[in-house]
């Protein structure tokens, strides 16, 4: 089909589905990769809902005070459970996922 690129409908689908989450970036010669860079603030902790858990891990909060149950649980985001939907997503196209640790200059 002419003008279908499925690398960059993935690309859109993952940017509307996950973009709270990450950046995403094709490089525009070689599309057999698409990158992703977490957004740091997308990982600091947050009180725990049970109703908006999607992709949540909760955590003791170790600071919380004893009597105040709104508190008492944190959330951060499940990585792992997010690839692995990012990877579902793609119907086939992702065939792996590396991690590699940011290196800071």
């Amino acid at each position: 089909m002419i003008g279908f690129d499925p690398v960059h409908e993935l690309l859109r689908d993952l940017e509307r589905r996950y973009g709270h989450f990450a950046l995403f970036f094709v490089n525009g010669i070689d599309t057999s990769e698409i990158l992703v860079t977490w957004k740091p603030q997308a990982f600091l902790p947050t009180k725990f809902r049970a109703i908006t858990a999607n992709y949540q891990i909760p955590l003791p909060n170790d600071d919380a005070v004893e009597d105040d149950e709104s508190t008492r649980c944190v959330a951060i985001p499940n990585i792992f459970e997010i690839l692995s939907d990012m990877q579902s997503l793609s119907h086939g196209m992702v065939i792996s996922i590396a991690m590699q640790p940011f290196e800071s200059m």
